[in-house]
């Protein structure tokens, strides 16, 4: 077989993991991150994506470690790591697909042959089809989020409340990203629900 691993990365990125760092999947800093205006937050957060985008060192170090013992062992290695590189397209081709892309920095384009696509295509935050009923009374910001309050409802012209748990990271910082953080968000919401501290 041919392993193939293709990223638009400019290199396989480890992510920041050390007992300093995270600090900022603490409360306290998602309370610091959200007296920002939007602005200054957009900017804060873009500057942490190695906080929650990129390989855990313990991937990076077991890949490396298994490539290098079958390298000096002589064994023939059938394995590619090729960043800078984006997937434009994949096309069927009978029991196999056709992948082709494009290398960014040389601008030039590649293809690939592979009988089984894995793809890893990165996250965005989704708003739900249902809340598009809702849109009227929603307040959004100028890049189509919507504007959440520090207690993780949304911001309505209406008396009701709509609480979101995900997809907040624009208001609330890389610590949303966390699932560790989900019990503070759930006690910050049901203290607001009940209008007392439990």
């Amino acid at each position: 077989y041919q392993l193939n691993w293709i990223t638009r990365s400019r290199s396989f990125l480890s992510m920041e993991e050390s007992k300093l760092s995270v600090e900022q999947f603490s409360p306290d800093y998602v309370n610091y991150f959200y007296q920002f205006p939007q602005e200054k937050k957009d900017k804060i957060f873009a500057s942490q994506d190695l906080l929650y985008k990129g390989i855990s060192s313990h991937t990076i170090t077991d890949i490396y470690n298994l490539l290098y013992e079958h390298s000096v062992s002589g064994e023939e290695m059938n394995v590619r790591l090729q960043v800078l590189s984006e997937v434009k397209k994949i096309q069927e081709k009978g029991n196999k697909y056709e992948i082709y892309c494009h290398q960014w920095q040389q601008n030039q384009d590649f293809s690939l042959e592979s009988e089984v696509v894995i793809l890893g295509t990165g996250y965005r935050p989704y708003v739900p089809s249902f809340i598009k009923n809702l849109t009227p009374y929603i307040s959004w910001d100028e890049r189509g989020r919507y504007e959440v309050e520090a207690d993780y409802r949304l911001r309505l012209n209406i008396p009701n409340q709509i609480y979101v748990h995900s997809g907040i990271s624009h208001s609330h910082g890389v610590g949303s990203t966390n699932l560790g953080l989900a019990v503070h968000r759930n006690k910050v919401i049901i203290n607001h629900l009940i209008g007392e501290e439990v």
